[in-house]
This record gives structure tokens, C-alpha cells and sequence, in this order.
């Protein structure tokens, strides 16, 4: 489509030039009907941004998609489903990776010798005081991540575990990227993780990731990964009930996900006589075009007696 709208656009604008080219001059007759089109669809792209950029929320991926027909299917269900009206929060991922770079040259001694910007991401080439080179990649997605250049994992000794425990300990502490809550574990190739799980249906902000630290032997770093972003609560928005969602199954208004590297897409096509049998239907979240972080439904059971499941909108 976006191909054909380029085309038909482009031979507007060429029929436009050539009619100035033959008659020497602008024709008002020929000005008006080859820019109509462009005009045009300049008008209803400007329309559409300008109704996004009013949305509060932003697009689920998971709403594009066809209605099945679900004529002569038969669809069941064992679950007790609930129909009383509910709520549920809505978040908006924070990224704040700016200083990064300032942060750990103040903090380990860094120089910084080149740098590389990319869709928005940024490589920069660091060097310690020792002369060993790190690369430093920053995503525009918020995470962040320091490996020396010649990086093997779990360079660190089990032999002095407890010291190497302490020294992680104080740089993190030193480094101040670490929310309160976070505690710590020592992983089996010996480097440090610091995990906050996702803990949505709550209405305040929270902090949800890990950290992944590796030292050398002399407690300096080897790699250091950022993944953690903050959730901050937005507002209470009103969610379909389990009773509406199964009706939406009964109805086809749902997406088919390709849930299997060796499912056909000739499989997902729901027809006459099929079975659908759904076993579970739980509330999980997903990041909408603009950030947002929206409540969603994955509805999971046995499609013709193999495993499926489907995600489908929650907030109403």
C-alpha cells in the first residue's frame, strides 16, 4: 500500500513538472489536479499524528489483527469467569540513561576515545587508567551495559568470594544506581545480580529489572549490565471482566499468535469444526507505541488439543 501511495504521488509531482517544462510556465488547471493527490494524503497523514498525539495511550501491537470467524467452533470453557466490573494501573516506563558515561569515568578512572550513534543507540570507546579498552553501548530503550573489550564471564575466584562480595557491594554502593529494595545474589559463574521483579497492580511507582556486575581477580570491573527502569504509576483504568473476555473468544475478536516455530500460518486460520478450549485466563502487561505499560489478558487452553494462547486489550 505505502508503495502504491509513493508511486501514484511520485507521477503526480513527474506530470506537474512536465507540464511546467512543456508550457514555460505554471497552469493553474495543472497545478491543482496533480497536487490534489499529495495535498491529499499530506492532509490525512497531518490528521492522523495529530489524533495520535491526542491519544492519552499509546498502540498495542496485539490490536492489529483480523476477526476469525467462529461459525459451527466450538468454544469451552471450565473456568468460573466473573462479570463485575474491575480496574487496573497503568504505568509509563521512565528512561533516564543521561551521565552514564560521566558516571563511570568519575567513578573507574575512564577516558573516553571515540563514539558511535546509531537509531538512537551510542557506542563510546573507553579506556581505564590501566590502558585496557571497554565498550560502553547505550540503548535507547533505557539499559545500558560496560564490557571490557577482551571479556570472558566468571572471571571471578570462588577462592575469595566473601571479599569479592564486599567489593561489589561498596562500588554499587558507591556507583548509587541501586534502588533500596534490591538485594543481591551471587550467580554459579560468580557474577553478582541485583533483581527487581515486575510487580504491577500497584498504585505507586516501582522499579523493576537486574544489574549484572563481573569483577577480575584484583576487583576491578569486567562488565557491568544496567537493565533496570522505573515504572511510574499513571492512573486506574477500567479492564474487561474474564466473563467479557471469553465472549470476545466466542466472537473471533482476538489475534491468532504464531506460538511455535513449526506452526503453519494455514494452522492458525480458524475454521468449521475446530475446538477451543480455554484453561486459563490471567492479567499481564505490555508497552504500548508510547511507552506506556497497559494491562493486557493472555488467554491460554488447547486449540484443536495442542497448546495455544492469545493476548487480548484489557482496558476498555
Amino acid at each position: 500500500m505505502n508503495n502504491l501511495l509513493g508511486g501514484i504521488i511520485g507521477y503526480q509531482l513527474y506530470r506537474l513538472g512536465a507540464s511546467i517544462t512543456h508550457h514555460k510556465k505554471v497552469k493553474i488547471k495543472s497545478l491543482v489536479g496533480n497536487l490534489a493527490i499529495p495535498l491529499l494524503m499530506g492532509l490525512i497523514f497531518v490528521g492522523m499524528n495529530i489524533v495520535y498525539a491526542q491519544q492519552e495511550f499509546g498502540h498495542l501491537a496485539i490490536n492489529a489483527y483480523t476477526k476469525s470467524n467462529m461459525s459451527d467452533v466450538h468454544v469451552s470453557t471450565s473456568l468460573e469467569l466473573s462479570s463485575l466490573p474491575t480496574v487496573a494501573p497503568v504505568y509509563r516506563k521512565i528512561i533516564k540513561n543521561d551521565g552514564v558515561e560521566d558516571l563511570l569515568q568519575q567513578k573507574l578512572g575512564f577516558s573516553e576515545l571515540s563514539e558511535q550513534v546509531y537509531s538512537g543507540d551510542r557506542e563510546i570507546l573507553l579506556k581505564d587508567k590501566a590502558g585496557f579498552q571497554y565498550t560502553l553501548f547505550i540503548s535507547s530503550e533505557g539499559n545500558w551495559s560496560l564490557k571490557e573489550n577482551n571479556y570472558t564471564p566468571g572471571q571471578t575466584s570462588f577462592s575469595g568470594k566473601e571479599s569479592m562480595i564486599v567489593k561489589a557491594k561498596a562500588m554499587m554502593d558507591d556507583f548509587g544506581i541501586l534502588p533500596q529494595d534490591a538485594e543481591m545474589t551471587v550467580m554459579e559463574t560468580g557474577e553478582f545480580e541485583w533483581n527487581l521483579q515486575d510487580s504491577p497492580n500497584l498504585n505507586t511507582d516501582y522499579w523493576t529489572g537486574d544489574i549484572l556486575l563481573d569483577l577480575k581477580q584484583d576487583g576491578s570491573v569486567s562488565s557491568l549490565e544496567y537493565n533496570l527502569h522505573k515504572h511510574q504509576f499513571k492512573r486506574e483504568v477500567n479492564i474487561l471482566s474474564p466473563a467479557e473476555v471469553y465472549e470476545r473468544i466466542k466472537n473471533g475478536d482476538f489475534p491468532q499468535i504464531k506460538y511455535n516455530a513449526l506452526v503453519n500460518e494455514e494452522d492458525l486460520v480458524i475454521k468449521q469444526g475446530d475446538q477451543l478450549d480455554i484453561k486459563l485466563i490471567e492479567l499481564s502487561y505490555m508497552y504500548d507505541t508510547k511507552g506506556f505499560y497497559q494491562p493486557i489478558y493472555k488467554i491460554s487452553g488447547k486449540y484443536n488439543g495442542n497448546d495455544w494462547f492469545t493476548l487480548i486489550q484489557a482496558r476498555q
